[in-house]
């Protein structure tokens, strides 16, 4: 592979755009170890993927910069210089990009975990009880049977049983009392 720099300076967007088609795979240098290879798409679009070199316990390691032109060339050689400055406070610049991205997926994590806590905090019980009804139990009268003993040991659930049950089915003065109600809506229990 080989280096093309015609100047001895440091690339410009003109120079970029003006690159032939023939110099895919080559590599340009842009110095201060900031060293980009040339590829272009089946399109005949041109990019530049922009690599930093740098020594890191005696071997050498390529720190990527960004691909232009998605990438600004001053925020790629920034990004560089950024490299450099860990570098020199004994940072390798990979593992720190590495560990940001580790750091800012936990603190998604977190968020994510506070939020669903303080969604089932703030559930109540009849937010609870049709959950349970809708998911937790079916049975073949789609669960008219329960709605009726609960509205009859909840007052609030009352109105909302009256308009699920049919008219048809006849009401038992022994539902109420042939169950225990939950221990939650009583108060002493």
């Amino acid at each position: 592979m080989a280096t093309r720099h015609p100047k001895g300076t440091r690339w410009t967007v003109v120079e970029l755009r003006n690159l032939p088609v023939e110099w895919a795979g080559d590599s340009l240098s842009d110095g201060e170890g900031l060293a980009g290879e040339l590829r272009v798409s089946g399109r005949g679009d041109m990019t530049v993927r922009w690599r930093y070199a740098f020594k890191w316990e005696g071997k050498v390691k390529r720190f990527d910069c960004g691909f232009w032109p998605e990438t600004d060339l001053a925020e790629i050689r920034r990004t560089r210089d950024e490299a450099r400055l860990k570098l020199r406070d004994g940072v390798n610049p990979a593992e720190h990009r590495r560990a940001e991205r580790v750091q800012a997926q936990e603190q998604v994590r977190n968020v994510l975990a506070t939020e669903a806590e303080r969604q089932a905090d703030a559930k109540t019980n009849n937010d609870l009880i049709n959950a349970w009804l809708l998911d937790g139990v079916k049975r073949s009268d789609d669960n008219l049977s329960l709605r009726r003993q609960l509205s009859s040991w909840h007052p609030a659930r009352q109105a909302e049983a009256s308009t699920l049950m049919p008219t048809s089915l006849p009401t038992s003065p022994y539902v109420a009392t042939s169950c225990r109600p939950p221990a939650l809506w009583e108060a002493g229990s």
